[in-house]
C-alpha cells in the first residue's frame, strides 16, 4: 500500500509497479516535469472529497494560523485545499501545509488537535465523522 497520488507515481516512474489507482492532478504533474505516464481509465468525473474540520472550526475564517495536513504534495487534496470552492475559501498563505500521508494518520491529527483541516475521500470520510469531525465542504456537490 502506497498512500497518496505523488508517491504511487513515484513507485510507477521507479519501476517498482507496473501500474496505479492514482488521481488526475498528481500524473498532470509528473507528465509536466518530463513523466511517461498514461491514464487509462478513470472511476469519477467528480471529486469526491470532503474539507473535513476539527471541532473548534466554524467558518474558513478559523483556519487562519492553523495547520491543515495533506497526504503529500502534488496530488488531489493538495488542489483541493487553496482556494476551496463554494462558499468555502481558504487563503493558502493563512494556514500550514503539513504533508503526513495517510488517511489514519490525518484523521488522528485532527482527532488529537495536532491538525486543524484535512481533505479526505471515502470511506475515511465517514470516518472521520464518526470520530466526531465535521464536513466543511463536500468537494462532491461544489
Amino acid at each position: 500500500m502506497v498512500s497518496g497520488g505523488a508517491l504511487n507515481l513515484q513507485a510507477l516512474i521507479a519501476g517498482e509497479v507496473d501500474f496505479v489507482n492514482a488521481a488526475g492532478p498528481a500524473l498532470i504533474n509528473a507528465v509536466l516535469k518530463g513523466a511517461d505516464l498514461t491514464i487509462i481509465a478513470s472511476a469519477f468525473n467528480f471529486l469526491p472529497y470532503g474539507l473535513v474540520v476539527g471541532k473548534d472550526i466554524r467558518s474558513a475564517g478559523d483556519l487562519k494560523g492553523k495547520r491543515v495536513t495533506l497526504s503529500g504534495f502534488g496530488g488531489l487534496d493538495g488542489i483541493c485545499h487553496p482556494p476551496g470552492s463554494g462558499q468555502v475559501r481558504v487563503d493558502p498563505n493563512g494556514v500550514t501545509f503539513l504533508r503526513s500521508g495517510a488517511d489514519a494518520v490525518r484523521i488522528a491529527a485532527l482527532v488529537s488537535g495536532a491538525a486543524s483541516a484535512m481533505v479526505v475521500s471515502p470511506p475515511s470520510l465517514f470516518k472521520a465523522e464518526t470520530l466526531g469531525l465535521r464536513v466543511m465542504l463536500d468537494f462532491s456537490e461544489a
